[in-house]
């Protein structure tokens, strides 16, 4: 009888740890490692997605491109500033070139050098601009900066007062404009909180 209790003993032993013994206080890893793994992988790409670019693109209406040699918007400058106190300037535009696929510029523009719009402001009365005329660039933010909440951005158009020149703006992840946010339409310059310009 003592034989057949240890026999039944080991058995029920053996029964356990086979078939349930440790399956009930510990979940099976395969899963939480499946769950937490898009999740993580999602947290990356948006951590990891800077917007570093710029497109300015005109918005000429017909019939402009007869009337002057600087049509269009007139791009300045633009800066990326810290903070809403506009004190500390993060950034400038650089590399700037004018995009392949974009209406080709009006004839006898007088201010076609797109690398005018690079730096600090510097515009005169005659130069120191470049006129998108009826076309758009694309610039890179100085610095390895990027476009971020809480930081403001400011366009300097330098067209007449009394003229307001319309262009619109957005911000992309590189100058190939693959992905990039939502599009600003202004009348002349701009300043404006930078999120407004994320996906």
């Amino acid at each position: 009888m003592t034989n057949l209790l240890s026999l039944i003993a080991v058995g029920m032993t053996a029964l356990l740890l086979c078939c349930g013994g440790t399956s009930s206080t510990s979940p099976p890893t395969s899963v939480a490692s499946d769950a937490a793994g898009p999740q993580d992988a999602t947290a990356d790409v948006v951590i990891s997605e800077r917007f570093t670019h710029l497109e300015l693109r005109d918005l000429l209406t017909p019939g402009q491109c007869q009337t002057s040699s600087a049509a269009g918007a007139d791009i300045d400058a633009a800066k990326l500033y810290a903070d809403p106190s506009l004190s500390t300037v993060v950034a400038t535009l650089t590399g700037c070139a004018w995009i392949a696929d974009a209406p080709a510029a009006c004839p006898g523009n007088a201010h076609e050098d797109e690398r005018a719009a690079e730096g600090a402001p510097d515009a005169t009365p005659v130069d120191g601009y470049v006129s998108l005329d009826g076309s758009a660039i694309v610039c890179r933010l100085s610095g390895d900066a990027a476009i971020a909440p809480g930081r403001v951005l400011e366009v300097l158009e330098v067209g007449a007062a009394q003229l307001p020149e319309p262009f619109r703006v957005r911000a992309c992840t590189s100058a190939e404009r693959v992905r990039c946010g939502p599009w600003l339409d202004t009348q002349g310059g701009v300043t404006i909180p930078a999120g407004k310009l994320l996906p």
